[in-house]
C-alpha cells in the first residue's frame, strides 16, 4: 500500500499546534513559582513523564532537548488544569473545558494511530480548534 500524505492535513497540524499551545499556557499559568512542577503537576502525570523523557534520551535519535512537559499526555493537560483551578481563571466553564478536551483527545487519538477522521468530523473539530485558539 502506497503512502497517503492526505492523512497528514492541516486539521492534524492545528491539532498538533493546539497541543503545543495548552502546554505552553500551563508552562506560562504555573511557573511562577520555581518548584511549580513538583508542587503543581500530580504525581502520576510527573512520574509518567519523567520515565518517557528517561526513555527518550536513552534511544536518542535527535539532539534536541525537551523539557519534562513535552512528555505529558494529551489527556494529562485537562488533568493538569483542572487539579490547578484556581490559577485557570481565564477558563470560565471547565466542565464545558474538559468534555471538549475529552471530545478532542478521542479525535488525536484516531489521528495518532492512523485511522482517518469524515470530512465532516474534522471539519467540527477544525472548527473547535478555532474557537479555541480565540479565546486566550
Amino acid at each position: 500500500m502506497p503512502f497517503d500524505s492526505k492523512g497528514l492535513d492541516k486539521f492534524h497540524e492545528k491539532l498538533s499546534n493546539f497541543e503545543r499551545f495548552c502546554r505552553g499556557f500551563i508552562v506560562e499559568t504555573l511557573s511562577t513559582d520555581e518548584k511549580w512542577w513538583k508542587q503543581r503537576i500530580p504525581d502520576d502525570i510527573r512520574n509518567n513523564a519523567l520515565e518517557r523523557k528517561e526513555h527518550h534520551e536513552k534511544s536518542k535519535t535527535t539532539s534536541t532537548s525537551y523539557d519534562l512537559i513535552d512528555f505529558i499526555d494529551f489527556g494529562d493537560i485537562t488533568k493538569i488544569i483542572l487539579s490547578n483551578k484556581k490559577y485557570f481563571k481565564s477558563i470560565k466553564n471547565l466542565d464545558a473545558f474538559k468534555v471538549k478536551m475529552e471530545d478532542l483527545g478521542r479525535y488525536r487519538n484516531e489521528l495518532a494511530h492512523s485511522r482517518e477522521l469524515e470530512q465532516i468530523e474534522k471539519e467540527e473539530k477544525d472548527s473547535s480548534l478555532t474557537k479555541y485558539f480565540s479565546c486566550k
